[in-house]
């Protein structure tokens, strides 16, 4: 009986102290989430704050600026607006400075012994010079304020002593294989007017763009009076048209001279 007495104030004990420990951990647990629950708000509430200041200065900046701007605006309207007739814009005057058009000068022309290639074209060379040709060497004269350059296209007209012409619209420079070329400052271009075999006629020398090489036809008669024109054309825009004029003589040794726009349009 005594035994059992105590075994149930032994539970009892237990029992009592179950409450207490109940309470104790509810109690640290209000204490932890208290803690939590501050911090979390301590944090959103400091970010609110940089919020608002960062938006302080941002309307600060913005109202600097524009009374900047509102400063300026009123210097602008203080500024008279009226123009005399002194300073009046003229209206005619030119709203870039204009390039002169480009000088062609003809520095020699002459007969030169070349060599042929085996596709038809003349060069210059040292040996195998069995033909001649008839050579104009043409450059740009540096001029200040004129184009710096300009791409050159000739035209040619063989007249013969009946009267007939022959024209020639691709004809080939040297060291090219196209009528139209650079020109440009210091630069010697050379134009093959006419060609000359041993015993035979003038022959013209043109681009044929159904052919890989160069046409050659054939002009007859003892002498030729030419007409050469350069049309030079800077960015597309042309601005040099000029012309001179020649006479081919066969002979035992071919010759050219200079002539006139009258000799070569004389019947």
């Amino acid at each position: 009986m005594e035994q059992l007495l105590a075994k149930l104030l032994e539970e009892g004990a237990v029992i009592s102290q179950a409450p207490l420990l109940f309470f104790f951990l509810w109690g640290t647990g209000a204490v932890v989430t208290y803690l939590v629950v501050k911090r979390s708000l301590r944090g959103q509430l400091d970010d609110f704050r940089q919020r608002l200041a960062d938006r302080d200065n941002v309307i600060g900046f913005l109202e600097k600026k524009l009374e900047i701007q509102q400063k300026l605006l009123s210097t602008t309207i203080a500024a008279p607006t009226e123009l005399t007739s002194s300073k009046a814009p003229a209206l005619n005057a030119p709203t870039e400075k204009q390039l002169l058009p480009p000088v062609l000068e003809l520095m020699h022309f002459d007969f030169e012994d070349v060599a042929k290639d085996a596709s038809g074209f003349y060069f210059r060379a040292s040996s195998n010079l069995l033909f001649k040709v008839a050579v104009l060497d043409f450059s740009l004269k540096p001029i200040s304020g004129a184009v710096p350059w300009t791409e050159v296209q000739p035209q040619i007209r063989f007249k013969d002593s009946q009267g007939h012409i022959t024209r020639v619209g691709n004809a080939i420079w040297f060291g090219h294989d196209k009528p139209k070329v650079p020109f440009r400052y210091g630069v010697t271009a050379s134009l093959v007017l006419a060609s000359r075999s041993p015993k035979r006629d003038f022959r013209t020398y043109e681009g044929d763009s159904h052919r890989k090489g160069p046409l050659e036809r054939q002009l007859a008669g003892e002498v030729l009076r030419v007409e050469v024109r350069l049309v030079g054309e800077y960015m597309d825009d042309p601005k040099a048209d000029v012309f001179w004029y020649f006479e081919l003589i066969k002979g035992d040794v071919p010759k050219i001279i200079k002539s006139t726009r009258e000799e070569f349009e004389r019947s």
